[in-house]
């Protein structure tokens, strides 16, 4: 019963501002805007909990969970198909998590900015977001979500037509998939490679 916890996150946040503790107020918020955006739909109150939440996580020195509620202000933006806002809050949202280190929510933001140009028919941008978000899982050295980022910047390769890169990044990827004996992911990867090869008409290789 999403009203219900909603209620209880409402009361958590009244008790929590009463003690004084700003970090348990704005997990509250976070879980109430969580339900608002995500199951009840009510975008706008979702994105105005956030915001709090926000304000009170900065207050409280923790920027590593301020950038997180920016990146769930961009995902509400984009559900209610406003996406220049949407763009504007995952940039923010890079941009404080690039100050406190946060790869993880940088690699994220980038990767959902890569999907909404996608989306929005953008794939120079798409492929600037693809290779950053390549960038910093690099960095964290995260090879699950580094496969499947490598084949989503080969797949924009191809869109272009540059398939030498769009080549390069498919066998990164299996090659990661290979040495994690992921044989389902490989497997996929590899007839992705084919019809990279056959776009470009290169029927012998495929």
């Amino acid at each position: 019963n999403y009203s219900k916890a909603n209620e209880s996150f409402l009361e958590a946040v009244a008790v929590f501002r009463k003690l004084g503790d700003k970090w348990q107020e704005a997990e509250s918020h976070w879980e109430y805007a969580y339900n608002q955006g995500t199951y009840l739909f009510n975008y706008n109150e979702a994105i105005a909990r956030y915001r709090t939440a926000y304000g009170l996580y900065m207050e409280a020195a923790d920027s590593v969970n301020a950038s997180v509620m920016l990146s769930n202000i961009g995902q509400n933006y984009w559900s209610k198909l406003d996406f220049e806002k949407a763009i504007e809050s995952h940039q923010a949202a890079i941009a404080l998590a690039r100050k406190c280190r946060n790869l993880t929510q940088v690699a994220s933001s980038w990767s959902k900015l890569a999907t909404l140009f996608t989306e929005t028919n953008n794939p120079v941008a798409a492929k600037e977001a693809l290779s950053s978000t390549v960038e910093a899982l690099q960095q964290l050295n995260d090879s699950t979500k580094l496969s499947t980022a490598y084949q989503d910047l080969a797949a924009s390769y191809v869109k272009t037509k540059e398939f030498s890169a769009a080549f390069d990044y498919y066998n990164k990827a299996i090659g990661i998939l290979k040495k994690s004996n992921d044989t389902i992911n490989l497997a996929l990867a590899i007839s992705n490679l084919a019809n990279g090869y056959q776009s470009k008409t290169d029927f012998k290789q495929a």
